[in-house]
């Protein structure tokens, strides 16, 4: 699944700016074009893990893999962003507030 950020509430086709994890990557996507991709601390997702995701008030995302206890951040842009998900047909999410 990916997990992000973005600045647009709508589907991943209409991605404006989005700053999202997946597969060992993170990413920057800009009008629908990738600008930036750099590898992660964290490893590839697995069934059933928890995965912790807060922004400071300083625009930063962070992204904590609690079973590897590995983190990693995003410096974002914008002041107005939305939670980014994107999963499988069989992926499930649960979301605590």
């Amino acid at each position: 699944c990916l997990v992000g950020v973005t600045d647009c509430n709508v589907g991943p086709v209409q991605e404006k700016n989005t700053w999202y994890w997946y597969n060992g990557s993170k990413h920057h996507v800009c009008n629908g074009t990738h600008t930036d991709e750099k590898p992660s601390n964290i490893p590839v997702f697995n069934p059933n893990d928890v995965i912790i995701i807060y922004m400071d008030n300083d625009m930063t995302l962070t992204v904590h893999h609690l079973p590897s206890n590995e983190t990693d951040t995003f410096t974002l842009q914008y002041t107005t962003l939305y939670p980014y998900f994107d999963l499988d047909w069989n992926d499930k999410l649960t979301l605590l507030v």
